[in-house]
């Protein structure tokens, strides 16, 4: 029987086997590591995206409560126009309606008129 005895050299295992795999190695390790920069980039933008839509999610939160609190607070004043409608009759309130809007109307004009004539005043005054 014929026996084989390979005897390497280390130098040579050294450069032909072990370091290759090293290198490949080190490739996979900096690979990996660049691969976890980035997820760490990508978490802490996602990590700001959800903060900020959590803080609009809470503004609106609130400003449902408050339109929702409003609502309620319509309905209850719509029924009672509707109480009062019922007692004095649609004509009536029509009525009432159409005097108030006149009557502001002509408040308001009147300040507007005021408004002007100061002003007049104010330009003659200054000549």
């Amino acid at each position: 029987m014929k026996s084989i005895s390979v005897v390497e050299r280390g130098t040579h295992y050294r450069e032909e086997k072990a370091m290759p795999i090293l290198k490949h190695l080190w490739k996979v390790a900096l690979s990996l590591y660049h691969k976890l920069q980035e997820l760490r980039r990508d978490f802490r933008s996602l990590q700001s995206k959800f903060e900020s839509v959590s803080r609009d999610r809470d503004i609106y939160k609130r400003r449902w409560e408050k339109a929702d609190a409003e609502n309620e607070t319509l309905r209850t004043e719509l029924q009672d126009y509707d109480r009062v409608k019922q007692e004095l009759g649609p004509t009536q309130i029509m009525g009432l309606i159409a005097r108030s809007k006149a009557r502001e109307a002509a408040e308001k004009a009147a300040r507007q008129e005021a408004k002007r004539a100061a002003k007049s005043r104010h330009d003659r005054d200054a000549r």
